[in-house]
């Protein structure tokens, strides 16, 4: 069975359910970690930033 990534091809869509309490209990690591990258990021010069950016399109679109 083929794994789903895009969420247009989850069967619920676009009428998901959630568990708002399992969210809320991630959520806080998940905020933590992007703080983390967009710190990262900024520290970066442009170029360095646009390329990190173009590598992980490539790598996601190839990975896709």
């Amino acid at each position: 069975m083929a794994h789903n990534i895009w969420i247009w091809q989850q069967p619920e869509w676009p009428n998901f359910r959630w568990d708002s309490s399992a969210i809320a209990t991630l959520l806080p690591r998940v905020r933590a970690k992007q703080g983390k990258l967009v710190g990262t990021m900024s520290g970066l010069g442009f170029d360095m930033q646009n390329n990190a950016r173009t590598l992980f399109l490539c790598k996601f679109v190839s990975n896709s």
